[in-house]
């Protein structure tokens, strides 16, 4: 048997514990779904659209307890990494605390009663999601991936649970309310690893925000851009139209999970890599050896999942069928997702963050534009899902090419075109093969895989040089 190496071990094991976690979070949605139907579903969408827009009020403090916890090594530093997360601590909850009262307040105010419940639990929720998420953040960059996977995955089981059992007895209140009871009690969990109690150094926090503040622009730009799309659905449609295109995105939300997998393991040795080799050799390496890989050998990957989608939706959600077409392009938004979250950690590791908020505020506007278009030319939810996916791969692919100018390579485009051609050629296959066979039957679908086979073969080469490569690494 092969030795694996440290940083490949730790893809393998994480992967599988973020995979798992990744699962249930999709059955999580595929349970809300089936039991809500396609409007209610639009109000849980919303409901969990609106918990990601608030908790960009903890102005990137996440990140720069990353930043700061992951270069502090040895006793003295885990002493010092501990109190920047008192401090991270002490903000999210003054901040949230606040936000909490807020919305508790405004609930017995409105006349709308699924919105008064939801605010209150909205409430509830919003805390100790925010809590838990600052905690995770500092497990992860002390390194504690182990930890930090069992109690990802404890909260996954619990949401699921939660909302399997509350769900069909109390609707839309249900579902609001298991993410607050399910969050919370996983945070009891958490505080048993954590140093508890809460600090405010005003210097900690004003370096820790230093470096987030950039991050965070970027951040809630992007997150506008992958999210502008479920937002002018809801504005141009109606719920149960967003609701169809809610489940299309949350079904294509499990392809991202590689990409998050790969930058949580890597993060910490790409910061150091360029505090000890330099800008110019750690972004090549990393360009090279993480992106390029995860560029040739994903999007096929993803391309046989987008085609066998149609029976699995057509025989256990059958009111969703509507929403296959968008979910087939959807699910290559884990690509693009890849080259956001390996890109920016990039750009962070040397320091030049101030520009992704240019990056992301461009393409959000071009996924607007879009969106609106495609919905008023009467293109459909495949048409936004379409407009999504071109406006993210241009965000992904232009922080790529920064990157590349950065570490100095002798052709930046050669290198954009390597990372974009697997994805491009992929997705035209993916659209192409469902235009021509649109059939949801399991009979039809094993021939469209078939022409789906036949149809990647090109790009088989380049993925096999990049499985050697993977191999030979993997030799210590």
């Amino acid at each position: 048997m092969i030795p694996i190496p440290d940083r490949l071990r730790k893809v393998l094991l994480y992967g599988a514990s973020r995979s798992a976690t990744d699962g249930l979070l999709a059955l999580r949605g595929l349970i809300l779904a089936s039991l809500l139907g396609p409007e209610a579903f639009g109000g849980w969408v919303l409901f969990r659209l609106a918990t990601s827009y608030v908790g960009f009020a903890r102005l990137g403090v996440n990140s720069g307890l990353e930043f700061h916890v992951a270069r502090e090594q040895g006793p003295e530093g885990a002493l010092l990494g501990a109190q920047f997360w008192r401090t991270a601590l002490g903000f999210i909850l003054i901040v949230f605390g606040v936000l909490a009262v807020a919305a508790l307040l405004v609930s017995f105010f409105v006349a709308d009663a699924t919105l008064a419940v939801g605010l209150r639990w909205f409430a509830g929720a919003i805390l100790a999601e925010e809590v838990w998420l600052v905690g995770l953040s500092y497990l992860r960059a002390r390194g504690d991936l182990r930890g930090f996977a069992i109690f990802e995955l404890t909260n996954a089981v619990l949401l699921v649970t939660f909302a399997a059992l509350l769900t069909p007895v109390f609707g839309l209140a249900g579902a609001f309310a298991s993410v607050s009871l399910a969050t919370g009690l996983s945070l009891t969990f958490l505080a048993k690893s954590l140093p508890v109690v809460p600090g405010l150094s005003r210097s900690r926090l004003r370096v820790m925000l230093k470096v987030g503040l950039p991050v965070l622009v970027s951040l809630l730009l992007g997150f506008a851009l992958v999210s502008a799309d479920r937002l002018i659905v809801a504005s141009l449609g109606d719920m149960a139209l967003l609701g169809l295109y809610g489940f299309a995105f949350s079904v294509a939300g499990l392809a991202g999970s590689l990409a998050l997998v790969i930058r949580v393991v890597v993060y910490p040795d790409v910061y150091a890599d360029v505090t000890s080799r330099g800008a110019s050799p750690a972004l090549q390496a990393h360009l090279e050896g993480t992106v390029l890989p995860f560029a040739r050998l994903f999007p096929p990957a993803l391309g046989l999942l987008a085609v066998m989608l149609a029976p699995v939706v057509s025989i256990l959600l059958p009111a969703y069928t509507d929403a296959i077409p968008a979910a087939r392009l959807l699910i290559f938004l884990g690509v693009t997702a890849g080259f956001e979250r390996l890109g920016t950690l990039g750009v962070i590791a040397v320091k030049r963050q101030k520009v992704l908020p240019a990056f992301s505020g461009g393409t959000l506007i071009l996924n607007i534009t879009l969106s609106i278009l495609a919905l008023r030319s009467g293109l459909g939810l495949q048409g936004v899902a379409a407009a999504a996916l071109f406006a993210n791969s241009a965000f992904g692919l232009g922080v790529m090419g920064f990157l590349a100018r950065v570490a100095d390579l002798a052709s930046p485009a050669r290198m954009l075109a390597r990372l974009a051609l697997p994805l491009v050629w992929s997705a035209v296959l993916v659209v192409l093969i469902g235009w021509v066979r649109p059939e949801l039957g399991v009979a039809y679908t094993s021939i469209s895989l078939g022409l789906y086979l036949i149809g990647v073969l090109p790009l088989l080469p380049a993925a096999l040089s990049e499985l050697k490569k993977v191999r030979r690494s993997s030799i210590p």
